[in-house]
């Protein structure tokens, strides 16, 4: 069992010391291009009427003259109030047909810009900074994944979603860093149209109401056409969900749709969470049993989370998170729980083909 132990904890620990150091040594550009290429900016809409202004507010301030908003058959004012921005700059659009997720709304967005080069962002959310499109435009990629954390608010379910996100954010971006990007945030994320156009036939989940980002980026991302963006005035902040019962609904829809990465993706992703779910089981079920020694026990733990708070404590301040060190111990368990009932979960809830 010891050997079994360590076994697990030195694979577990290869990601942090092989791959999410990646990202601790990305330097973040501070210098705007002056003459990059244009970019639109999309935005789709579904029952948001109270979102509109806020948003909006701080849209018509990036550096873009062209701006579309996409209304996916809103049931509520929503429509009317995007139809008060409607400018030179400003696209005020209704989606083609109603289907489940918000994959046709972006399309159309997408066929409505005038640039090939689109920023996507979701109406719930909000850019850190005026300067949220020229920076992630500054990326000469033509897919360039951004950052984007949950807003802080109080009790245990917001600070586990904020770090469980912060946990997806480390991923995606380190592999892209590594040459394998696997998926990105349709709240912050660049994609030529072209490029995708091209490639539509590969993008997996059509049917699906979740996944339009990831499914996208895992089917036509690569090594040399992904870059990233992580300057503390790119981030785009999104929404926390206040309860329980609210997160684990977000959850299965986005977790459905990894069944569809590519192998690769699927084993590395899995390879993670069971190295991660094994440790603290044999760790725990040693200890209890007497099989693992106090002296073993303590030595495996702590070498785990010296190695990750280490790491952790750079990628914090770099992604400009908020989230305390001293809590990292308590999240590093509740990671392990969620990793193992998730996929229960999975199995016993029905797909959940609404966005909102």
């Amino acid at each position: 069992m010891i050997g079994l132990l360590f076994l697990f904890l030195t694979i577990h620990l290869l990601y942090y010391l092989f791959l999410f150091v990646r990202l601790v040594k990305v330097k973040s550009n501070t210098d705007l291009l002056t003459d990059s290429s244009s970019i639109s900016i999309v935005v789709c809409f579904k029952n948001e009427e109270n979102a509109v202004d806020k948003i909006l507010s701080i849209l018509l301030e990036q550096k873009s003259d062209d701006i579309v908003l996409v209304d996916d058959f809103s049931t509520d004012q929503t429509f009317e109030k995007l139809s008060r921005y409607r400018s030179e700059r400003v696209k005020v659009i209704r989606t083609s047909m109603d289907r489940p997720g918000k994959k046709q709304a972006a399309n159309d967005g997408a066929v409505a810009a005038k640039y090939d080069r689109i920023l996507f962002t979701d109406a719930d959310c909000l850019p850190a900074s005026s300067d949220w499109a020229q920076r992630m435009n500054t990326i000469e990629k033509p897919i360039v994944l951004g950052y984007s954390p949950m807003k802080k608010t109080s009790g245990l379910v917001n600070l586990f979603a904020r770090f469980e996100t912060y946990m997806t954010g480390v991923q995606y971006l380190s592999y892209s860093l590594a040459g394998m990007p696997y998926m990105g945030v349709g709240r912050n994320m660049v994609v030529d149209r072209s490029l995708k156009a091209s490639n539509q036939r590969k993008i997996k989940g059509q049917e699906l109401a979740s996944g339009d980002d990831d499914l996208t980026i895992n089917a036509i991302a690569t090594g040399e056409n992904t870059g990233i963006c992580i300057h503390p005035k790119s981030i785009v902040f999104t929404d926390s969900p206040s309860t329980l019962r609210g997160y684990i609904t977000q959850k299965t829809r986005h977790i459905s749709t990894s069944v569809h990465y590519r192998m690769i993706h699927q084993i590395m992703l899995g390879t993670f969470s069971a190295s991660h779910i094994l440790f603290y089981l044999l760790l725990l079920l040693g200890g209890l049993s007497g099989t693992i020694s106090v002296k073993i026990f303590l030595i495996a733990y702590i070498v785990k989370q010296v190695v990750q708070i280490s790491i952790h404590g750079l990628l914090i301040k770099k992604m400009n998170e908020s989230i305390a060190i001293h809590q990292l111990l308590l999240l590093d368990l509740l990671l392990f729980l969620y990793y193992l009932v998730m996929p229960f979960i999975l199995l016993i809830r029905k797909n959940d083909n609404r966005w909102s």
